[in-house]
């Protein structure tokens, strides 16, 4: 399988006592417009809120540079308690209106390289990565048997 990256520039920074490589490739291979480009930061490409691949003109890859420049520290944060196989509530954006929905978790969170824990849920009729921040554990009650009596225990 060939592979269409083309890199056309990239830098290093140092950030926090951290190395940060950023690559710019050109957003015309990947759908997007002349003159813009695809960014990857540490070999993850950088996607937008709504999941769609990130397109950067020069101001916007400026404040994409001066924001990773002047990231806070990393801060230690605890893996959120959602077990797999947990039933939820999940808030979903639909617009700028938020909508609550049931669901199940079927993983347990990861944190992503933006710094947020995320879990992969089912609800909505789909499955995808949502923010643990808009997901919350349903009472022990509503929770299936063995869970139930691992929620109740600690």
């Amino acid at each position: 399988m060939s592979d269409n990256r083309k890199i056309t520039a990239s830098c290093l920074l140092k950030v926090n006592g951290s190395a940060v490589r950023v690559q710019l490739s050109p957003a015309a291979i990947y759908g997007g417009q002349e003159g813009r480009y695809r960014v990857r930061v540490n070999r993850i490409w950088r996607n937008g809120h709504d999941g769609n691949p990130l397109f950067v003109d020069r101001a916007s890859l400026g404040v994409l540079l001066a924001d990773l420049m002047c990231a806070a520290p990393t801060q230690k944060t605890t893996c959120p308690n959602l077990p797999t196989d947990a039933r939820v509530s999940v808030t979903i954006w639909q617009g700028d209106e938020p909508k609550q929905f049931s669901g199940w978790t079927y993983s347990t969170p990861i944190r992503a390289d933006d710094g947020l824990w995320y879990v992969v849920v089912s609800a909505a009729g789909r499955r995808f990565f949502a923010r643990c921040a808009d997901v919350r554990l349903l009472p022990p009650a509503a929770q299936p048997g063995g869970l139930r009596r691992r929620l109740c225990q600690s």
